[in-house]
């Protein structure tokens, strides 16, 4: 068995350092938005740092591969990885159908919920979807919350009063000075964004909605053999302990999918 795993390590590293995996061979070039705690964001210094970054540092040793972080907006990373900028997005990317038509997506590793942020204040804190009827609700933009919304208004033939921003800290800013009633972000990151942004001591969560939002590697589709060997990876590093202590590390809990052993 050893053997075995020896030879399939070897084939691993053989084939990560094939022209043509990777759009700089020997390096995985990672895209980011690394603005959102604690899955991936910057430390004073200008370091990337979070679960995520973890990951696809864990990722390149197992694949052999030198890591590099390419930081953009989330409006235009999945644009940018059309264009080739980097090989994969690694930053909280939720695996819907819409986006499974255009990329490849390895098998989720994390699951996430979606987060209700209200003022402590407020009159109305809503806990379903339902009670969402009728406020006027922030979130990112072009991000799972933004697909879940309108298939669910869709579904109910309800109007909903959408008010999307492109960075979630505009969304907290739009509460905070009373031009939206509720804002709705990943349920990974709404405590540790709320404290990161010293906001904890203003808004509280009032409900969760959506409870199986899916995580994944996100790559092109033209790239199998990328796609089968960062998924042989996140097996191993599931199978290893190793996903379970970054899952502890960042949200104290293990978020981490049964699906990776199978």
């Amino acid at each position: 068995m050893r053997k075995i795993a020896l030879i399939l390590l070897a084939f691993c590293l053989f084939a990560c350092q094939r022209d043509g995996l990777t759009i700089k061979n020997g390096v995985l070039t990672v895209g980011v938005e690394a603005n959102y705690p604690p899955m991936e964001y910057l430390t004073p210094y200008g370091e990337f740092i979070g679960f995520d970054i973890d990951l696809a540092r864990a990722l390149g040793k197992k694949l052999d591969l030198e890591v590099r972080f390419v930081n953009t907006k989330w409006n235009s990373i999945f644009t940018e990885l059309s264009m080739r900028r980097f090989d994969v997005i690694i930053s909280s990317v939720s695996i819907l159908p819409e986006r499974e038509l255009s990329y490849a997506f390895s098998k989720p590793y994390l699951e996430n919920s979606l987060s209700l942020i209200v003022n402590k204040n407020a009159d109305i804190k809503p806990t379903t979807l339902k009670e969402l009827v009728g406020l006027r609700i922030a979130y990112q933009a072009e991000t799972s919350t933004d697909h879940l919304l309108h298939q669910w208004a869709r579904d109910n033939d309800v109007q909903l009063d959408c008010n999307p921003h492109f960075r979630v800290d505009s969304c907290l800013g739009a509460l905070q000075n009373g031009q939206v009633d509720v804002v709705i972000i990943d349920g990974i990151v709404a405590y540790e964004y709320l404290r990161y942004l010293n906001f904890d001591d203003r808004f509280e969560m009032s409900g969760v909605i959506f409870n199986e939002d899916l995580l994944g590697v996100c790559m092109l589709q033209d790239n199998p053999e990328l796609l089968e060997l960062v998924n042989s990876a996140l097996k191993e590093l599931k199978t290893e302990g190793i996903l379970e202590q970054l899952s502890y590390k960042y949200f104290n809990q293990n978020l981490i999918r049964d699906c990776l052993t199978h």
